[in-house]
């Protein structure tokens, strides 16, 4: 179902709506209520065929705050917590029935709550404020079996590093799937257990690990907040023991288990950091016994890539993750019934993913599934019942609903019901059946442990070698320190030295010994990027080389560089400037001045800010030269405030005669060069039809690769155009537009030229910009991108990603999807024939 222009749900003349429900708490204000709408009513959501959305209830927020968690009890009804106040209990009205739903106040001092699972005849109550005895998990059952709770225990206080209620805190409590224990999730500010966690299946030896010194956030943003991040712990049902799971996340809000008993999360991104190189898209992991998903502050984040650290299953974007679960208990059609629902709270979606089994762990592709706006959704459930999707959107204070998403097979005229989940391959189910022995050693076992954990460390399976380092680093290593003496394969010589970096001190000299048998120029690109990081820990836990072995590294390191890989010259010239390397400069001074992606240019220049000496006057001048380029990057709001860090930084190595020197360029910038917007620079051509550039509308992809063309110039137009502030391809470039990696799959050559030449002509759903009037008459238009404060922000030039416009909720009039696109025309306007289809010839390439 498409958005009706003129159907508003949401937010029509909200002062009036106001008004409207202070009446109606006046006339219902006790105890249990009628809902302030007396019939429930069809939604306009942006929905597939055969999907209805319906409006259970408007939350009167004046009275009952704003709800941002769910859960269902064993009769069939809603549970929900005001972010700042009470728990209401909610007893849904059958579809198209006029019956309004019923609305009661849970009767107890507790509330405040971010997570809440009904379990066990129990209320489980994850607080995340100063309700009740403060943050922590609680137990709130009926002990008189008269349908009221009545009491409530504390099970175990959770101890926030600063004042209860902060961000980033207490979340969910995900049941097991045997019912019989609780996984609780926690963003990186939501402390520690009161005492500490009891049992551990990650090694308690984590740390920053960071070579070179970290920038931190510019606004001071979690900059005290240390390693482990964010956490999941799994507890019993009586909250007695807790043992910690897995580590390394920045903000992860629900999870959610799938039917071969795999956890999943999805995990926030840091949108300030947008258009830097440590910034990390919002995410759904594969929470896995002793993982680690590198989340640290600052510029501090850990590669995806990093053999300590885990990669993600699917990178989704920006966003602002909140609920998730599995469509399983829906009556939903395949695929949506076999489905991971997840929602974004700040772009107002709900999407869904399809994870399949690959290797030992997951991997898959998203779609968008429900969207409007506004539509800040904080939580989502499957009803065991009516099999229909729930959800509640509020938060910050913002207006809450409380939504179901039902499937109408008679109105689907598609008829997508076919397609049943295929098994997954005996290989994938072999080897998750391996890691899963591997994680029964996640803690102290016998003494032949070490025997069956050994051989994995060389696994091709990232996930088993993972699985394996952590069960070898839980046993005592004088169990296994003389196996690592006697090593001799590549691979596993990395593990084992990872492994003994973490757990022992003072061992540099023999780590390094081993290390040295194996030569960089040697090995693949993994097991160079794996050797890196593991010089890389034994110099961190273990003190700097001497100045032999850093040379002997050094040279190594430098015979390589630039290789051309991004990932691959970003450690090693992170390496160089740690060692310091004679003759390093000039390369990567190169490096910074040719890298096409702005990320790149950004991390050559923080790797080079710490040089204090062999520089020559002509490289300090080009080196503070790419500070003008920097100007006029795009990304992130903290995005220019972070190059004007590493000015700052490496202004502070200038001699006082470099800086004499070097006066002219000292002085600060105060908007972008004309030099660095090449665009502005550029002539118009002329305006550019489809069918003057592809006069054959069958033109194939092949057809653009055989014609005579430029590659390089290809990539750079694809700058020129500016096509790389927005987009992303191979993980390079702005993450605002859709990623164009393998657009040649999806697109002809003359449907992409078509949706860069008439942006307007087809806007997808996800990308959709909505039209906002307010009661002075202007219009607004753009991307709604966050809530809170009374209001909403929008994003109204994808140009400029951080600038958003503020809207106070009461000065909107209407809201409505808007038929421009927030791609804007005229793009290729000042590239000629030829400079087109470079671009298109390297787009086909990637």
């Amino acid at each position: 179902m498409r958005p009706h222009p003129y159907r508003l749900p949401h937010i029509l003349a909200p002062k009036f709506m106001n008004r409207f429900l202070l009446f109606l708490s006046c006339v219902f204000g006790c105890l249990t209520t009628c809902a302030t709408l007396g019939q429930t009513r069809l939604a306009d959501f942006t929905l597939p065929p055969g999907f209805v959305a319906e409006q259970i209830y408007v939350v009167p927020n004046s009275e009952q705050g704003s709800w941002i968690c769910l859960t269902v009890d064993d009769r069939g009804r809603l549970i929900a917590s005001d972010q700042k106040g009470a728990l209401y209990r909610l007893t849904p009205p059958e579809s198209g029935g006029t019956e309004p739903p019923i609305i009661e106040k849970i009767d107890l001092e507790i509330g405040m709550a971010m997570g809440l699972l009904y379990q066990s005849d129990s209320l489980y109550v994850m607080v995340n404020g100063k309700s009740a005895q403060g943050p922590g998990l609680y137990r709130v059952r009926d002990t008189d079996q008269d349908d009221q709770f009545d009491s409530i225990e504390l099970l175990r206080g959770i101890e926030p590093p600063g004042k209860p209620g902060a961000g980033h805190g207490n979340h969910a409590i995900v049941p097991s799937p045997d019912g019989n224990s609780l996984y609780v999730v926690c963003g990186n500010m939501a402390g520690r257990p009161a005492g500490g966690f009891d049992s551990s299946r990650v090694p308690k030896n984590w740390d920053e690990d960071q070579l070179l010194p970290r920038m931190p956030d510019s606004r001071g943003h979690a900059n005290n907040t240390m390693a482990p991040g964010g956490w999941i712990a799994k507890t019993d049902l009586e909250g007695s023991h807790w043992e910690l799971v897995c580590i390394g996340f920045r903000n992860v809000y629900d999870a959610a288990f799938n039917r071969e008993g795999d956890l999943f999360t999805y995990d926030a991104d840091m949108e300030f950091d947008l258009g830097t190189p440590w910034y990390r898209p919002t995410r759904i992991c594969h929470v896995t016994s002793g993982g680690e998903f590198g989340w640290r502050n600052g510029s501090g984040k850990w590669p995806a890539y990093y053999p300590d650290s885990l990669p993600s299953a699917i990178d989704v974007g920006l966003g602002s993750p909140t609920g998730v679960t599995f469509g399983y208990t829906t009556d939903f059609p395949a695929p949506y019934r076999d489905a991971f629902f997840f929602c974004d709270w700040s772009y107002g979606r709900i999407y869904t993913a399809n994870l399949k089994r690959s290797g030992a762990s997951y991997s898959g592709s998203h779609q968008l599934f429900a969207s409007f706006a506004p539509l800040p959704v904080v939580d989502i459930v499957v009803h065991p019942l009516d099999h229909s999707l729930y959800l509640v959107t509020g938060g910050r204070g913002v207006q809450s609903h409380i939504y179901r998403i039902r499937y109408d097979a008679d109105s689907d005229e598609t008829k997508k019901n076919a397609i049943n989940s295929t098994e997954a391959a005996a290989d994938a189910a072999r080897l998750h059946s391996l890691r899963r022995s591997l994680e029964e050693m996640h803690q102290p076992v016998a003494s032949n442990g070490v025997e069956q954990i050994w051989p994995h460390l060389k696994h091709q399976d990232r996930h088993i070698r993972f699985a394996a380092r952590i069960a070898l680093e839980h046993q005592p290593v004088a169990q296994w320190q003389d196996r690592f003496s006697a090593e001799t394969d590549p691979q596993t010589i990395v593990e084992a030295t990872i492994a003994l970096a973490r757990c022992t001190e003072n061992r540099a000299q023999a780590l390094l010994q081993k290390l040295e048998q194996l030569q960089l120029e040697n090995l693949n690109r993994t097991l160079q990027l794996d050797l890196l990081r593991a010089y890389t820990l034994v110099f961190i836990r273990h003190g700097r080389p001497t100045d032999s072995v850093a040379s002997q590294i050094g040279q190594q390191c430098l015979s390589l560089f630039p290789t051309r890989d991004s990932h691959l010259d970003r450690e090693l010239s992170r390496m160089l400037a740690f060692l310091r390397t004679d003759g390093s400069i000039e390369p990567m001074l190169k490096a910074l001045e040719t890298a096409e992606s702005s990320d790149d240019q950004m991390h050559f220049a923080l790797m080079l800010r710490g040089y204090d000496q062999d520089w020559s006057i002509d490289q300090r001048r080009r080196y503070f030269r790419w500070f003008d380029r920097a100007n006029a990057f795009t990304g992130g709001r903290t995005n220019g405030e972070f190059a004007r860090q590493i000015r700052q930084d490496a202004e502070a190595t200038l001699s006082d005669e470099e800086k004499v020197e070097l006066k002219s360029l000292l002085k600060k910038p105060d908007q972008a060069s004309p030099q660095a917007t090449a665009t502005q620079s550029r002539p118009m051509v002329k305006q550019w039809t489809v069918s003057e550039l592809l006069p054959e509308q069958d033109s194939s992809w092949q057809d653009i690769r055989s014609a005579a063309r430029d590659p390089k110039r290809g990539e750079h137009m694809f700058a020129v155009a500016m096509c790389n502030r927005c987009h992303q391809v191979r993980s390079q470039g702005g993450r605002v537009g859709p990623d164009l990696s393998g657009a040649t799959n999806r697109f002809s050559p003359y449907d992409l030229l078509e949706a860069i030449i008439e942006p307007n002509k087809t806007i997808p759903h996800e990308f959709q910009a909505v039209k906002v009037v307010t009661d002075d008459g202007k219009v607004v238009v753009g991307q709604v991108v966050n809530y809170g404060g009374g209001g909403m922000s929008v994003r109204t030039n994808q140009m400029e990603p951080w600038k958003l416009t503020k809207i106070q909720e009461e000065s909107i009039e209407q809201i409505s999807p808007s038929t421009t696109s927030l791609m804007p025309a005229g793009l290729l306007d000042t590239l000629n024939r030829q400079e087109i289809i470079d671009l298109l010839g390297w787009l086909a390439e990637r």
